[in-house]
């Protein structure tokens, strides 16, 4: 019983903090529309920014905290209530991509500044215990249950009964006819995102000490969030409150009695993101809060004239076959990138013509790696291994496109994203995939093992990626994928199958994905875990964000932008900057390109004639289906 007791304690103040951090990040979702990935993030750097002024600085811990509550933490919301109103004119994929760019550059800029070591975090609780109930309870324990508690329980009331709470829950309603009455938007938006910015900063100071100062973990705490928020339907902060607690007592009960099974040992951690799934399965679609809209953007200025592309990719094709004696040492590198475009064309293939999200190209990647290995075990040729690695990919590309079928843009980001956690904690450690030693020896082909003869196996396979993404483009399917994106509805409409559509994009992009696995671990010799964790997912993402929008250029841009500068740019102090510039650039296409025609800074003139010409047909949805 006593250990029972003691289970309880720990997942009632863990779950608090999730209900902390999931609160902030709900509020700021239903009064903007921007679901901040990044609040994880502001976490971390609420405990960082403590930890310079407490431990660095020297200040008193209490005048640190209010540095931070009450200095730092706004600020930080107030620049992210610029960059929200910024992103109010794009779509929904855009705003994703543009919190994972911001993600991603603040975990780089504190790497960056403080190192990827985990550092001792000045706690300022108390970490002496009282016996309870034949138990000893920490007063760290309590007080950070009763601040996270009391938080979001003052939060709930001030948004139920104050008049500023009032008006926010107005703006989730109607904007307008909030402005309407004399009410500034705006004001109420900019207390909405400090409120939560500084809700971010006290959740990353109150799990710093027993987390430990570390940038990473802190930064995806606010994945464990997300089951809470989806449990308040991301929009109601009572439901979200029990959603936290329920969640971290499920959590620590899973873990006592998963505690001597060791092939569960990641179920514990996977709790917040199986409630996640099944939530936003299980819930009607009509039911989960959908804050903001999503705007159509035009279609895309083509950067190349149409008759100088053939003529640049035969001269890309040249240039590719002489990389090897031209680059010398640095050949490993370029074989690297090939691998590369083929997993870019997959997510390209995805997200730019279908129009869908997946944060878990990660997972199929890993899947394939894993099955290549056990493949060519089994005495499998290697090109039929290769092709083989399907057999895993495609059901679980068929998986993820189940909840593709009834969900679509931040929904089906926070899906993908959960399967591919999910894929993570349940199976990296096991004897399926990289087992306990985390690496998998993976054999290049007989006849092409050395690095300049395997070199070219990648390149011709990047180049038949390349051709089977246009390819696909250009048939029925493609266009059918191009109307998909640009609305489902209509597709529906016409009397086509929406659904399967879904499925099988998925599915092709997902068998892409885990070739590309295998081809990296095949030029590494072995694969393991330490290259597809699921923030590789959202670095991906990002970097293909940046790379500009051509089918078989953006794939090529995005390779090469991930895998080459570190072969020319050996300094660590400039390397270290990479990552953080990569979100930054994120945030600046997406700030300079997914903004709809007339909030564009190029003006609605500069996309006229594309879109004149699709109107005159129909418009865009009814001109592809008569292509199709």
């Amino acid at each position: 019983m006593n250990a029972y007791l003691a289970v309880l304690v720990v997942g009632l103040v863990s779950g608090a903090v999730y209900a902390l951090t999931a609160t902030g990040l709900t509020l700021t979702y239903v009064t903007s529309g921007v679901f901040n990935l990044a609040h994880g993030s502001t976490g971390a750097l609420g405990a960082y920014a403590y930890f310079e002024v407490r431990e660095k600085q020297g200040l008193p811990a209490w005048l640190s905290l209010i540095v931070v509550l009450g200095l730092v933490a706004p600020v930080f919301g107030l620049l992210l209530e610029l960059l929200a109103r910024r992103l109010a004119e794009t779509t929904v994929a855009y705003k994703v991509v543009a919190v994972i760019g911001l993600q991603i550059g603040i975990v780089g800029l504190l790497i960056a500044h403080y190192g990827a070591t985990p550092l001792v975090f000045p706690g300022f609780l108390p970490t002496h215990g009282f016996p309870l109930a034949g138990i000893v309870v920490g007063y760290d324990q309590l007080a950070t249950f009763l601040i996270a508690l009391g938080t979001v329980g003052g939060l709930v009331a001030f948004f139920r009964f104050s008049a500023l709470g009032t008006q926010m829950r107005a703006v989730v309603d109607n904007p307008d006819l909030l402005a309407l009455a004399g009410t500034s938007t705006a004001l109420v938006r900019r207390t909405a995102w400090v409120t939560g910015s500084v809700f971010a900063a006290l959740s990353g100071i109150l799990i710093a000490p027993t987390a430990g100062l570390d940038s990473l973990f802190l930064s995806l705490l606010v994945l464990q969030a997300f089951g809470a928020a989806a449990v308040g339907l991301f929009r109601s902060l009572p439901l979200t409150l029990l959603g936290g607690l329920g969640i971290g007592v499920a959590q620590a009960l899973v873990g006592k009695w998963t505690a001597t099974y060791e092939s569960l040992s990641g179920l514990p951690g996977s709790v917040p993101f199986l409630v996640l799934v099944v939530v936003l399965i299980a819930v009607r679609t009509s039911r989960l809060g959908a804050a903001g809209a999503d705007r159509r953007l035009p279609p895309p200025l083509d950067p190349i004239p149409r008759p100088a592309k053939l003529p640049l990719l035969a001269i890309a094709l040249v240039g590719a076959i002489l990389v090897p004696d031209l680059v010398g040492a640095r050949l490993p590198l370029y074989a690297g990138a090939a691998a590369f475009v083929v997993l870019f064309a997959s997510l390209n293939l995805l997200v730019r013509t279908s129009g869908q999200i997946s944060l878990c190209h990660a997972a199929f990647a890993a899947l394939g790696g894993t099955t290549f290995h056990h493949l060519q075990n089994s005495g499998v040729p290697w090109a039929l291994a290769l092709i083989g690695v399907g057999l895993v990919a495609v059901p679980a590309g068929a998986l993820v496109a189940l909840p593709a079928i009834r969900l679509s843009g931040l929904y089906l980001a926070l899906a993908t994203l959960g399967f591919g956690v999910l894929v993570q904690q349940l199976l990296y450690t096991t004897t399926f995939m990289f087992g306990k030693l985390n690496n998998r020896a993976v054999a290049r082909p007989d006849g092409f093992r050395s690095d300049r003869a395997f070199y070219y196996v990648l390149l011709a396979i990047a180049v038949a990626a390349l051709w089977l993404v246009v390819a696909i483009s250009r048939s029925r399917l493609g266009r059918l994928l191009q109307a998909m994106a640009d609305s489902p509805t209509a597709l529906s409409t016409a009397g086509l199958s929406v659904n399967v559509t879904k499925v099988l994009v998925f599915c092709i992009s997902a068998w892409m994905a885990a070739i590309a696995g295998a081809l990296l671990g095949a030029q590494g010799l072995s694969t393991s875990s330490q290259a597809f964790f699921p923030l590789s997912s959202l670095l991906w993402l990002s970097v293909l964000a940046i790379s500009g929008r051509g089918r078989v250029s953006a794939p090529l841009f995005a390779a090469a932008m991930l895998t080459l500068p570190y072969g020319y740019i050996s300094d660590p102090n400039t390397t270290q900057y990479f990552l953080p510039g990569f979100g930054l650039a994120a945030i600046l296409a997406v700030l300079l390109t997914g903004r709809s025609a007339t909030a564009s800074p190029l003006g609605p003139g500069a996309l006229g004639s594309s879109r004149d010409e699709l109107r005159a047909k129909g418009g865009p949805v009814h001109a592809r289906l008569q292509e199709a």
